[in-house]
């Protein structure tokens, strides 16, 4: 990432992929991580829900900021596969200690990753990004939780309500 934002140079997905750049742990080979991630999500050690949503969320902001012409804002195939992304979001974004243990919460937080993520990389003076964003969730975590129990809670009290009046 730091090569885009300096020279604008976007290094071959091939390179990407089997690791022939220069890095940081977690910023080559993405096909081993990949490999890693399906088998974690095999064992059920990693909640693919974060996993998902760190990927969508990190998708639609990287498009949305690279179709508007953005300039420092490299395609999202290149932001997916280059830096520390696919290992944060595999490795980093599920650790079960500090991400939150709701279903929704899971959604919200990796969405809110992925976002931070492309605004960290593009806009900020860092050029990973990933790791921030990820203590910007896990800060966030336990208030997401509180507040989709609390959503929960209200739509079970507002069901119960509408099937006593219709019984």
């Amino acid at each position: 990432m730091l090569t885009f934002r300096e020279t604008g140079f976007l290094e071959p997905l091939k390179n990407l992929l089997l690791g022939n750049v220069a890095g940081s742990l977690g910023e080559t080979c993405a096909i081993l991580i990949i490999i890693a991630g399906i088998y974690l999500l095999y064992k059920k050690v990693a909640a693919w829900q974060t996993m998902a949503a760190v990927f969508i969320g990190f998708t639609l902001a990287n498009t949305f900021f690279y179709l508007i012409g953005s300039p420092s804002i490299p395609n999202p195939i290149f932001g997916i596969f280059s830096g520390g992304f696919l290992f944060g979001m595999v490795f980093m974004a599920t650790d079960p200690v500090s991400s939150p243990r709701t279903k929704g919460g899971k959604w919200i937080y990796g969405i809110l990753i992925g976002i931070v993520t492309v605004v960290i990389r593009g806009y900020a003076l860092f050029a990973g990004g990933m790791m921030f964003a990820i203590l910007v969730g896990n800060t966030f975590a336990p208030l997401i939780d509180e507040i989709v129990r609390y959503v929960n809670k209200v739509r079970k009290e507002r069901k119960e309500k509408s099937e006593g009046v219709t019984a």
